[in-house]
């Protein structure tokens, strides 16, 4: 049990600890934020949208956006994510509550059959960051990706030979 947990308004001055062996090389967290190698995964997601990718040889980041919040009838909440985690092995233990410091005690948070210790004032448009095995694309996590494509395909005539942007940066 760590001091932030005990006392979850140390928050906004101490980070939440994280095991570094579980996220890719050089992460460290910041109170606000988790940062890989320089790069901040909130400006990641501000800049590429969600759900987006950090990614390198043994271990990827994923961050979502919370889309829906609701009390869970046993007890913490119902989320959902525009991310699909359950594809990839998702390290669901360690999810990160990114871009505000939040003073609320964690709960369980049911993401379908997956759970997750978030801060029981999680709301939609919140965003989460956590770890998975292996290199991951964007196209592996992106809910939308089989709408897309399905488009893409429609549209194949307009644009003949145009790049396929999954798995890339949204900008």
């Amino acid at each position: 049990m760590t001091l932030t947990r005990i006392l979850p308004t140390l928050r906004r001055s101490i980070p939440e600890p994280l095991d570094a062996s579980r996220w890719p090389a050089h992460t460290h967290p910041t109170t606000t934020d988790v940062v890989i190698a320089g790069v901040s995964l909130a400006r990641l997601a501000d800049w590429c949208t969600t759900p987006c990718v950090h990614t390198d040889d043994d271990a990827a980041a994923i961050v979502a956006t919370v889309t829906a919040v609701a009390p869970h009838p046993g007890g913490g909440l119902d989320i959902r994510l525009d991310a699909d985690i359950a594809a990839v092995a998702a390290e669901t233990a360690q999810a990160r509550l990114i871009g505000r410091a939040s003073p609320a005690p964690l709960c369980l948070a049911h993401l379908g059959p997956l759970l997750l210790e978030l801060p029981t004032d999680l709301h939609n448009g919140d965003r989460v960051a956590l770890p998975a095995h292996g290199r991951i694309t964007r196209s592996q996590v992106d809910l939308h990706r089989a709408a897309r494509s399905r488009a893409q395909d429609a549209s194949a005539g307009a644009d003949a030979g145009a790049p396929d942007p999954s798995g890339h940066c949204a900008r």
